[in-house]
């Protein structure tokens, strides 16, 4: 199944996203009356048939907790999804996100979703979490690389867009002598979005 259908079994066209950050996949949007879990790996033995059971079970009680905005519940389904079927992209991402809705520890939940990523490179749900994580974490810029790479990769999807769209233009960095992605750029831009969202607010 593509990315597309699998994401499409769980949108309800007429519900509101989480007002968390508003721009989030319809995946995980309010309401949504079905979801198709079925693309979700692939069951080799009766071991494994067991195992792949219960990390599905877990993930789809710790989906409709994030959905509904319960992201502290969410973390503990989620975690042992991944534990029991480990390497599994979607249940890598997905906690990743609700660690950093939920804890902020930002530097294990944009873990978490990079490796998620570097899993399985076309599937657009990932690079939409992994951007989330990351415009949550302060860190605009990398969100919007991700986007763009997103672009790439998996072509002009609706919520890629939007959320590009959203989120304009990469700012210039803050010392223009050093690369963009040098640590001191990357912190003080971080630290300059956390100063001009406390200026709006």
């Amino acid at each position: 199944m593509t990315s597309g259908a699998f994401l499409e079994a769980y949108r309800d066209e007429d519900s509101p996203c989480l007002q968390t950050v508003p721009w989030v996949s319809g995946f995980i949007a309010k309401g949504a009356r079905k979801f198709s879990f079925q693309s979700l790996g692939t069951f080799v033995g009766e071991g494994g048939m067991m195992a792949n059971d219960s990390a599905l079970a877990e993930f789809k009680q710790g989906i409709n907790l994030l959905r509904d905005g319960h992201s502290a519940e969410a973390v503990e389904y989620l975690r042992r999804a991944a534990e029991l079927k480990q390497k599994e992209p979607y249940y890598l991402s997905f906690l990743g996100v609700s660690v950093a809705r939920s804890q902020r520890k930002w530097a294990s939940a944009a873990s978490l979703c990079e490796t998620a990523l570097r899993l399985r490179r076309t599937e657009a749900q990932l690079y939409l979490n992994l951007a989330e994580v990351y415009v949550l974490a302060g860190r605009r810029d990398d969100a919007v690389e991700t986007l763009d790479a997103a672009l790439r990769y998996c072509g002009a999807r609706d919520g890629i867009t939007q959320m590009r769209g959203r989120l304009g233009r990469r700012s210039s960095p803050v010392l223009a002598f050093l690369a963009r992605d040098h640590f001191l750029n990357q912190s003080l831009g971080e630290l300059r979005h956390r100063l001009l969202g406390r200026l709006r607010n």
